[in-house]
């Protein structure tokens, strides 16, 4: 929805701007006017100090990069009477400071491995599950299983209730299709070839052992390794199909790729999604897939030889009315909210289930982008997802409303500011509100010189989050932009810019951060600046590729910075770092059991194993850093989308979730972590679940 709007946008501010170069000269004359700022007059703001922005064209005096001292007062700005935005501003002068390595051995220079979810103790962990159901079925002794957005249920013919989840030592929240086999053992499916089996004592993990595709089609519309097929032939084989037409069966222990013809398939946008498989044995298969415009659904068909298409999905139809016992017992239409109206009671509280809106396959347009996460003063979780917003202030999720309104005027003596990563939101009453960057391109000046470099940089915008805001405890918005400068609007709604030095592009822009001690962080490509008493610092970090993006500072004034897979700090010149992950890669952690092989095709590598053995280009993940903060005792939290971190002023303890992804992660006035999860729900961590933590031994 994004980078939809951030286009619509781009065309209407182009059509905006006088062609002629010759108007130039008068619109900057407005420009000039509107950028005009003002002295800060609100003097009960705040604990964040606000640095003196000055623009002028002598020569600036140079600062060291060592902390500067917390300011007792807050500066006042001083007004820059004849600036004039310009799409080439003169370039600002700036002292350049290569970090050194901090000597000595610590928690930040020895190799750091992150454990697995798995071995954390998770009575810590509380869920916050959909209420959707995908899939369900009667198991011969009667028993109900239900798979959907809050995990697995079961109900015995008494009504007794099991719920497995996370909590419960299942590693993700959100399964799409179901099956018992002949032998009573109950297998669940879900997204990115989560396969599990129940034996009646504990859950085992067989999506694991899936190999890659043969013939992958990612540009197929329905494209994923959602799990939407589970069966057993006459002899008892089992049968596994994802959303990506691969078809994977057992046979003597080991798991292999059925083979499926994807030039079947329709092209992208012809056709619906595969929503059922059949297997009589290997020489009877049926696939079903939904039909597309209004059209019936389709069968393909195997009978040993090839593969056909019809529209007889009889063999499917008919083995799903046996699974849930058609005219034997209580039917459930599957889809999100009906298990509870149809009187089955859910073992979660009502409080816990999310609002219908956020689950991705029923929100407006939430599959777009991710979801954001934010926790205000009061402790009232909110929630969007780059379309809608959600609270629980009322004690449950509510959806509040559309964000896609027309821009908003917000009255900023009367906003208030949910401070949501990289895009605050302005909320103007009970009923208006919509993300501040919106009304910045809306009616900011400012924002179409931005538009119109984003335009010349297109190829840039697609680098999600693509402009990255930051809100103060004083309610001002920070941004940084591209060609522009340093950017801030006060509670008041008065704007102010200083120019920032010329190498500061877009292609190279990471976050911004107004420090406690009254400096600016922006981050770069390899490179912190640092914004002190109007003079600008480079410090650059060897050896570093990656974008610094989120920023902290304790009570010392040690500056912290977060890459997507590292975390530094920066004391007097030097840098100590915890690297966590390698981007793009396949994780190394601690053995789960020295004694026995690793499986090479999981997500993650066994650190101590022989690297030629491995294929580190199979499953990769990808990692987005969500949070640094440090909290009030010094301890230091660290989120990125698959990876939970503590610094306890000692130890780094940290933990990878190699099946979930977090698209956004919050702490709560009592230290809590929550971190949104997308299928997955919504997930509270205690911080005590890193008190109990083994911590890195060597390999």
């Amino acid at each position: 929805m994004r980078k939809i709007f951030l286009s619509i946008l781009i065309l209407f501010l182009a059509a905006c701007v006088p062609a002629q170069p010759n108007t130039i000269d008068i619109e900057n004359t407005v420009l000039a006017a509107a950028w005009t700022i003002v002295a800060l007059t609100q003097t009960a703001l705040p604990t964040i100090n606000t640095p003196t922005l000055v623009a002028t064209s002598m020569p600036i005096v140079l600062e060291s990069p060592t902390p500067s001292p917390t300011f007792t007062s807050l500066p006042t700005f001083t007004p820059f009477p004849t600036f004039t935005p310009t799409a080439t501003p003169t370039a600002v002068p700036f002292s350049q400071t290569s970090l050194r390595p901090a000597q000595g051995a610590d928690a930040w220079v020895t190799p750091h491995y992150p454990e697995l979810w798995s071995r954390l103790d998770r009575s810590f962990i509380t869920t916050y599950p959909y209420n959707h159901f995908s899939d369900f079925a009667y198991a011969p002794n009667g028993d109900l299983w239900l798979v959907g957005g809050f995990g697995v249920i079961r109900q015995t013919p008494s009504g007794q209730q099991s719920w497995y989840s996370i909590q419960e030592g299942l590693p993700v929240n959100y399964f799409k299709s179901l099956a018992i086999a002949p032998n009573g053992e109950v297998w669940v499916g879900g997204s990115e070839n989560a396969l599990f089996r129940f034996d009646g004592r504990e859950w085992r993990d067989e999506g694991q052992f899936l190999p890659p595709p043969l013939n992958s089609r990612t540009q197929w519309l329905c494209y994923s390794r959602n799990i939407f097929g589970i069966d057993f032939d006459q002899d008892g084989q089992i049968w596994v199909a994802n959303a990506g037409l691969e078809l994977y069966t057992r046979q003597n222990g080991q798991w292999i790729d059925f083979g499926f013809p994807k030039d079947l398939l329709p092209n992208a946008g012809g056709g619906g999604c595969p929503i059922g498989l059949r297997v009589f044995s290997p020489d009877r298969i049926m696939i079903a897939r939904q039909g597309c415009c209004g059209n019936p659904d389709i069968a393909y068909h195997f009978d040993g030889q090839t593969w056909t298409h019809d529209l007889d999905l009889t063999d499917f139809t008919s083995h799903l009315a046996a699974r849930r016992k058609e005219g034997k017992a209580q039917q459930y239409q599957a889809g999100y909210g009906n298990m509870g109206n149809s009187g089955f009671s859910w073992p979660f509280p009502s409080q816990q289930i999310l609002a219908k809106g956020l689950h991705p396959l029923y929100g407006t347009f939430s599959y777009c982008s991710p979801a954001s996460l934010a926790i205000d003063a009061d402790d009232t979780i909110w929630i969007n997802n780059d379309y809608d917003l959600f609270n629980n202030a009322s004690g449950g999720f509510k959806d509040l409303g559309t964000l896609n309104g027309p821009p908003l005027e917000p009255d900023f003596s009367q906003v208030r500011w949910i401070d949501f990563p990289d895009d605050p939101l302005t909320i103007d009453s009970d009923s208006r509100f919509e993300r501040f960057s919106r009304w910045f391109f809306g009616y900011n000046e400012l924002g179409r010189n931005i538009s119109e470099h984003l335009s010349r940089e297109s190829h840039a915008v697609n680098d999600y989050p693509w402009l990255r805001f930051s809100l103060d405890e004083s309610g001002q918005v920070w941004l940084y932009a591209p060609e522009q400068g340093l950017a801030v609007v006060r509670k008041d709604g008065v704007a102010s810019l200083l120019p920032g030095p010329a190498e500061l592009t877009l292609s190279v822009l990471g976050g911004v951060q107004p420090l406690p001690d009254g400096r600016v962080a922006v981050g770069s490509v390899g490179a912190v600046w640092i914004l002190e008493r109007g003079a600008w610092q480079k410090w650059v970090v060897p050896e570093t590729t990656e974008k610094f993006i989120r920023f902290a500072q304790d009570t010392q004034g040690n500056l912290y910075a977060a890459t997507d897979t590292s975390v530094y700090r920066i004391v007097h010149g030097e840098f100590q770092q915890v690297h966590f992950v390698t981007q793009d890669v396949k994780p190394d952690v601690l053995p789960t059991d020295s004694t026995k092989p690793p499986a090479y095709h999981k997500r993650y590598v066994e650190v101590g194993t022989a690297p030629e053995l491995i294929n580190h280009d199979e499953f990769p993940l990808h990692y987005r850093v969500l949070l640094l903060r440090v909290m009030p005792d010094g301890t230091v939290l660290y989120a990125n989308s698959h990876v939970l971190a503590l610094f306890n002023s000692k130890d780094w303890h940290s933990f990878l979730f190699e099946q979930i992804e977090f698209e956004s992660v919050a702490v709560d006035s009592t230290g809590n972590l929550w971190a949104y999860a997308g299928y997955n729900g919504l997930l509270k961590f205690d911080l005590k679940v890193f008190q109990v933590y083994q911590g890195p031994t060597s390999p």
